[in-house]
């Protein structure tokens, strides 16, 4: 695995979603021959998700007075 921001528990996550438990029983080759768009949790973090796990670790917690 690559260096990132996030460190080893963004490592174990990408991990988990990809190839381990989160995976599931889906034959992830043939929904990447099917569906060639879709992207692995490292390539979706290093794109479009950045933004989107930025603002979410950024937004105040409900009920959270501080913010």
């Amino acid at each position: 695995m690559t260096p990132r921001a996030g460190g080893e528990v963004l490592d174990r996550l990408m991990a988990l979603v990809d190839d381990g438990r989160l995976a599931g029983n889906a034959d992830l080759d043939a929904l990447r021959a099917e569906f060639p768009f879709l992207l692995g949790f490292d390539r979706w973090l290093a794109g479009p998700g950045a933004g989107l796990l930025d603002e979410v670790l950024r937004a105040p917690l409900e009920g959270d007075a501080s913010h």
